[in-house]
């Protein structure tokens, strides 16, 4: 009782006091928060954001004794500062793990996961909860055509159309593969399997969706060091050949934001620790690796976009005295900025921009106020002039008499609801053009 009544204290401690708690969350103002500690192994925690604003964590959880794994889910409720106390979500004879939680668009939770023997495969769970995850329903297993020893960390993804989506590894008849399994009625029935990796070189683990506005990108965890992906461009059902990206580790796990920046979490294998990467087309080219926790022990690696500016990695930290479920909040960059901003007056009511292209650039965005700026006063969206293609733009609703600064941004990426969404670049340098009368010589942005 005591050290039950201890652990509930220490939960309370580190939790986000006051009612605003998850939006402090979201919003980037806490960097690391220990949700669950426990002398048992804690194993593959899976986190959903729910529609009712609460956020569900469910993870496995087996003792010192061996006895068959359970799993087990912790809820932060809007309304109730803190996590709550862990619950039973499931516990048989044998051991429950690489759970992994999604909510659909109608509300209905879908929790997924594996059931072992003796470290053998027995097969794929699939359990849904009709009340945002207080109850869910009798464990139902999933047959996969054509492969054994089948296992997922994967949750099950909602395709526009309702499609359901979910990616899974197991033996065929040949090798080690990942496969897809398609639903076209909310779960109760499952297409044939459809291999993504089968027949390549080396073994392809821990596969990962993310659904991008025109295809579906795969990840994949290498045998041979890099992670490799490939995209499917008709909702899954045929897949390209895989290539190797420039991440060199393990368990990647990946989400795109409203905006469109698509980014990666994964293992590092050098240096040792748990490093993110951003990419701005899609997962054509990949930028801005940098590692997130230098920790040569965070194990189960998850990853979910807070806001446009923050994301999210889960996993667990083992020590002698236990397992702690722990979540870290990173920075998402923006693309760059352009550069190269100069400015001609070519006639009294003509004034000619140009810029530096920005790579992969879908637009850019031209700002413009009256006067001279000072330096580091900002330009709101009122002051947004025009949205351009090109990196050029002629203004000819100018006033001879008067000057004008301008600056410009660079609009990358493409989220997953809005066409026109995209991850705005900082301002470029702004510049000035005098008022005259005359033709005035270029002006180039300073230093």
């Amino acid at each position: 009782m005591k050290t039950r009544i201890l652990f509930v204290i220490t939960i309370l401690a580190i939790a986000i006091s006051s009612c605003t708690e998850i939006e402090k969350f979201k919003q980037g103002q806490t960097d690391t928060e220990a949700i669950y500690q426990s002398e048992n192994i804690l194993s593959h925690p899976g986190t959903v954001y729910l529609k009712n604003g609460d956020i569900l964590t469910v993870f496995s959880s087996q003792n010192k004794a061996a006895t068959p794994a359970e799993v087990f889910a912790v809820r932060k409720n809007v309304k109730i500062p803190g996590w709550s106390d862990p619950d039973t979500l499931l516990h048989t004879t044998r051991d429950c793990l690489l759970p992994a939680i999604s909510q659909f668009d109608n509300g209905i939770i879908s929790l997924v996961l594996t059931q072992f023997d003796n470290g053998t495969s027995q097969g794929i769970y699939l359990l849904f909860s009709y009340d945002n995850g207080h109850h869910f329903t009798a464990p139902r297993k999933i047959f996969t055509k054509g492969f054994e020893n089948v296992q997922t960390h994967s949750p099950i993804y909602e395709l526009k159309n309702g499609i359901l989506i979910w990616t899974l590894e197991g033996d065929d008849s040949t090798s080690h593969a990942a496969f897809i399994l398609r639903s076209s009625d909310q779960g109760e029935s499952w297409e044939d399997p459809v291999p993504i990796s089968r027949g390549q070189k080396g073994n392809l683990l821990s596969p990962c969706l993310v659904l991008l506005p025109q295809t579906i990108l795969c990840l994949f965890d290498s045998d041979r060091g890099y992670i490799n992906e490939t995209f499917s461009e008709d909702e899954g059902r045929t897949w390209q050949k895989s290539t190797p990206n420039a991440m060199y580790g393990k368990t990647p796990d990946c989400f795109l934001t409203n905006q469109g920046t698509l980014m990666t979490v994964f293992r590092d294998q050098w240096p040792e620790g748990i490093s993110r990467c951003q990419s701005f087309n899609q997962g054509k080219t990949w930028e801005n690796e940098k590692q997130i926790i230098p920790l040569a022990y965070g194990n189960y690696l998850k990853a979910y976009p807070l806001n446009e500016n923050r994301g999210m990695a889960e996993y667990v930290v083992e020590s002698e005295s236990g397992c702690s479920i722990m979540h870290t909040i990173f920075p998402i960059e923006i693309p760059q900025s352009p550069g190269g901003l100069s400015a001609n007056r070519t006639e009294a009511t003509e004034i000619h921009l140009r810029w530096n292209a920005v790579p992969d650039a879908k637009y850019y965005i031209v700002y413009r106020k009256e006067g001279t700026v000072a330096a580091g006063v900002s330009f709101t969206t009122e002051y947004r002039l025009a949205k351009v293609a090109q990196n050029r733009f002629d203004d000819s609703n100018v006033t001879h008499e008067l000057s004008y600064t301008y600056a410009v941004s660079a609009v990358i990426g493409q989220g997953p609801v809005i066409p026109e969404s995209g991850m705005e670049s900082d301002l470029s340098k702004p510049i000035v053009m005098p008022g005259s009368i005359q033709n005035e010589p270029e002006t180039e942005e300073s230093d």
